[in-house]
C-alpha cells in the first residue's frame, strides 16, 4: 500500500484512491469500479457516482432523509434513530440488534423480508429472505446502523470510511485521540480495536457501545394488549401509569399495531421509550407493576428470549432523574440482583450495565 504525504492511501491492491481538501475521499477506481464523491461545505457527502450513475443525496443536518439515482427512490422516516424507509412507495421497517446493527427488515405487514448477518468488524456475511435480492440489496444501512457503500465494500461513517476486510479506518484521522488513552492516538485504528464495547457515529470519535439506544429486534405478532385500566397485581398509579401508557404507545406506533382495548395479558418483546429508546423484555415476564422504590414500572416472571440471558427474569424502567436525564433501565435475575442482560452475571454499581441510560 502506498500513501500520500499526509497518510492517505493512493493505491492498494488494484485501487486508486483520489483526495480532495487534504482527506476528503474523492474518488476509488479500480477491479472494474469507478466512483467518486461530492460533499457539502460540511463534510457530509451529498452525491455519490458509481460507473456513471449517480446518486443524489437530500440531508437534514448528517442525515439523509431522501436519495434518488435516477431509477430508484428511497424516503427515510427518524424517530430518536432511523426507523424506516419507504423504497419506491413501499415502507420497510428496520430491525435492530442490541449492538445497533441492521439486522432485518419488515414489510407493512410486519413480516421479515430480509436478514443480514455480519462478522465482529462489519463484513456482510449474508443476505437473505424473501427480498434479499431487490430489498436487501438496496438498502444502505448495515452494521452498526452505518451506510454501506457495496460497489467499494466500504462504510462511509461521515468523516472518514471504514473498511471491514481491514478492520481499520481508510485513512488517517484529523484529529489526535485522547490524553490518557494511548489508542485514541492510533489514527488509522477504528474503535480503538474494540468493536464488541465500542462504535464510532462520526468517523473521529469511538462512544460505548451501550445498545438499547436502537430499536431491537421483536416477534412478528401485533400485540393489541394496551393498557387502559389496571388490576390489584399490577396497580398503578399517577405518573407511573402515565409513563406505561406512554411507552405502550411508543411501541405501538413504532410496532404498527390496531388499536385495542384488551387489559395487559401477555408481555411484549420490547417497551420503547418516549425518546426512542427500546427495551428488550424478558419472554414471558408480567407487567407492568409497580418498582419497589422511585417512579417507574417492571416487568418480572420471565427468562431470556429476545436476545436476553436466560438468567434475566426481569427489567425496570425507571422514569427520568437529575443524573439520568432521559430515565434508565436494569435487569435482576431470580434473586433480584442487578445482571448484565448479555451475559446473565451479577454486577457492581459500577458496571455500566448496572444503569442503562435511555438515549
Amino acid at each position: 500500500m502506498s500513501y500520500d504525504t499526509i497518510g492517505n492511501p493512493i493505491s492498494y491492491d488494484g485501487y486508486t484512491y483520489t483526495w480532495e481538501a487534504g482527506d476528503q475521499l474523492a474518488g476509488i477506481t479500480g477491479n472494474g469500479v469507478n466512483t467518486s464523491y461530492k460533499y457539502n461545505d460540511s463534510g457530509y457527502r451529498t452525491e455519490k457516482t458509481v460507473n456513471g450513475v449517480t446518486t443524489n443525496y437530500y440531508l437534514e443536518g448528517s442525515h439523509v432523509t431522501y436519495e434518488t439515482n435516477g431509477t430508484d427512490e428511497i424516503y427515510y422516516t427518524y424517530d430518536s434513530k432511523l426507523i424506516s424507509m419507504n423504497l419506491n412507495g413501499e415502507e420497510y421497517f428496520y430491525v435492530y440488534n442490541l449492538q445497533g446493527d441492521v439486522v432485518g427488515l419488515l414489510d407493512s405487514s410486519g413480516t421479515e423480508v430480509v436478514s443480514y448477518t455480519y462478522d465482529t468488524w462489519g463484513k456482510v456475511i449474508s443476505i437473505t429472505g424473501t427480498k434479499a435480492s431487490t430489498v436487501g440489496e438496496k438498502n444502505p444501512y448495515r452494521y452498526r446502523g452505518y451506510r454501506y457503500d457495496s460497489e467499494t465494500g466500504l462504510y462511509y461513517l461521515n468523516a472518514r470510511y471504514y473498511n471491514p476486510e481491514w478492520g481499520r479506518m481508510l485513512n488517517a484521522d484529523s484529529f489526535g485521540g485522547f490524553t490518557g488513552e494511548l489508542l485514541s492516538h492510533n489514527v488509522y485504528a477504528y474503535v480503538q480495536n474494540n468493536p464488541v464495547m465500542l462504535y464510532d457515529p462520526t468517523g473521529h470519535f469511538s462512544e460505548k457501545n451501550y445498545g438499547f439506544g436502537v430499536p431491537m429486534r421483536g416477534k412478528t405478532r401485533r400485540p393489541n394488549n394496551k393498557i387502559t385500566k389496571t388490576t390489584n397485581q399490577n396497580a398503578l398509579k399517577g405518573k407511573n401509569l402515565e409513563t406505561a401508557k406512554k411507552n405502550y404507545s411508543e411501541y405501538h406506533n413504532i410496532r404498527k399495531a390496531e388499536k385495542g382495548t384488551k387489559k395487559n395479558s401477555s408481555s411484549p418483546d420490547f417497551i420503547v421509550s418516549p425518546v426512542g429508546t427500546a427495551i428488550p423484555v424478558p419472554k414471558g415476564a408480567k407487567g407492568p407493576g409497580p418498582v419497589e422504590n422511585g417512579l417507574g414500572f417492571l416487568y418480572k416472571g420471565g427468562s431470556g428470549g429476545n436476545v436476553l440471558n436466560n438468567a434475566v427474569k426481569g427489567v425496570r424502567i425507571m422514569e427520568p432523574t437529575w443524573r439520568y436525564p432521559t430515565g434508565y433501565a436494569s435487569y435482576f435475575n431470580k434473586s433480584n440482583q442487578a445482571v448484565n442482560p448479555i451475559t446473565g452475571r451479577t454486577i457492581g454499581k459500577s458496571d455500566p450495565w448496572w444503569h442503562i441510560v435511555t438515549k
